[in-house]
């Protein structure tokens, strides 16, 4: 268990990260962005949404606080990513990993619809 990745990549492009262990068995999560939007009703606000809000993060302010930098060349994030201030990046190991889901989280532009973020028409 000492050499065990902290993240890694899975075939579909998303990344598992070490959540913890059950005795010498590792426990791995990962997210499905779509799947979240459904379970928060986010779905229902943005573009084709039951509500015709067509709501996608126009007008707002979003910003995304984390022990490290995302990538900024991401599919999801390309152009949607402005540093603000006097952000640093963090050696930690999987803290980009960490910061690239979470801003593609919030604004994922939908290359794969899978990874859509909640407001993919804003950047963070």
């Amino acid at each position: 268990m000492q050499n065990a990745p902290l993240s890694f990549k899975l075939k579909d492009g998303r990344t598992a990260f070490l959540d913890g262990h059950r005795g010498e068995q590792l426990i791995y999560i990962t997210n499905y962005n779509k799947q979240a939007a459904i379970t928060t009703g986010t779905v229902k606000l943005g573009d084709g949404g039951d509500f015709r809000l067509d709501l996608e993060g126009e007008g707002m302010r979003i910003g995304l606080v984390e022990i490290g930098d995302p990538n900024f060349n991401h599919v999801e994030l390309v152009g949607h990513i402005e540093r603000f201030g006097n952000s640093s990046s963090s050696n930690t190991p999987g803290s980009q990993d960490h910061a690239t889901h979470v801003g593609g989280t919030m604004v994922g532009v939908g290359v794969n619809a899978d990874a859509k973020g909640m407001a993919p028409r804003r950047s963070l």
